[in-house]
């Protein structure tokens, strides 16, 4: 396959991975209103190491990438969250 048809491919990917990115953020910031409105701390480690396994379990041989990239997801989402409770 030539190079242009992966990355075409890439771009599909891409796009949905947008997409369910925004939706997810958009997640976040209802549950750091939540979180304020319930005095309940933004960090979360046992939810995080649940997410974490559940992540590595579907992405088989890419699993510590995949833990990688969840963990800047959380960085990102409680970046988020805090300037969520803020408004």
């Amino acid at each position: 396959m030539e190079i242009k048809k992966y990355r075409k491919k890439i771009d599909k990917i891409d796009r949905k991975i947008a997409d369910l990115f925004a939706k997810r953020m958009k997640c976040s910031g209802e549950i750091g209103k939540f979180k304020k409105e319930n005095g309940i701390k933004i960090t979360d480690g046992n939810r995080e190491a649940e997410v974490v396994a559940n992540v590595r379990s579907a992405a088989g041989e890419y699993a510590d990438h995949a833990e990688e990239l969840y963990m800047k997801i959380f960085e990102i989402s409680k970046k988020y969250q805090g300037e969520t409770e803020k408004k």
